[in-house]
């Protein structure tokens, strides 16, 4: 089944909690691996060598449809070889025709902190992609006991991120009085998959 070109469009589904990665047709009503551990603990491989790169099992992720496939960034994964736990800020590109992982951005360590560059490990983002500018944005998400209001913007021409107007304060209560309204923070932000699926 080729799932980028399924007439009905395609749903695609990340268990990320194991690492697993299947695709569901709307048009056959049937899943399909897409690849993955199938059981206990994935961990990530950052290598650039052609298919071989994928991320960990993953919690609360931030995700985003993208036209070749599906964008995944942050969560809270598990590190070899102390197979520790940490807020991760890995930014990810599965493709549904090659159904190859691409790493696009991020630290293959846990817990990176905020730059004025790049944003720190975080979990439960909300993600949203931007087809016309070829634009990630990623918003509020928490580490430790921290919950941000960041709202951060990864340009994938340029291959570079820039942290937009906002807060850089963590329990930033927001402000929702003009002429400078700004939404306060918020973990789990409130937005599943988005975007327009793949087809």
């Amino acid at each position: 089944m080729d799932l980028a070109r399924d007439p009905v469009r395609v749903f695609l589904l990340a268990l990320l909690h194991l690492g697993l990665f299947a695709g569901l047709s709307s048009s056959t009503s049937g899943w399909t691996y897409l690849g993955g551990a199938t059981s206990g603990v994935a961990y990530p491989n950052f290598s650039t060598a052609p298919g071989a790169a994928h991320p960990g099992s993953l919690m609360t992720a931030g995700s985003s449809w993208h036209p070749s496939g599906l964008a995944v960034f942050g969560g809270e994964g598990v590190l070899w070889p102390n197979r520790t736990r940490a807020s991760m800020n890995d930014l990810w590109l599965f493709d549904v025709n090659s159904l190859q992982w691409t790493w696009l951005s991020g630290s293959a360590n846990g817990n990176a902190p905020t730059t004025n560059s790049t944003p720190g490990g975080r979990q439960a983002s909300a993600m949203a992609f931007d087809a016309d500018a070829n634009v990630f944005y990623v918003f509020g998400g928490s580490w430790y006991k921290a919950i941000t209001n960041e709202l951060w913007a990864y340009d994938a021409r340029a291959s570079r991120w820039s942290m937009l107007p906002g807060s850089t304060t963590t329990h930033s209560p927001g402000n929702y009085c003009p002429p400078q309204p700004l939404p306060g923070r918020r973990s789990p932000a409130p937005l599943p998959i988005s975007g327009e699926p793949p087809g």
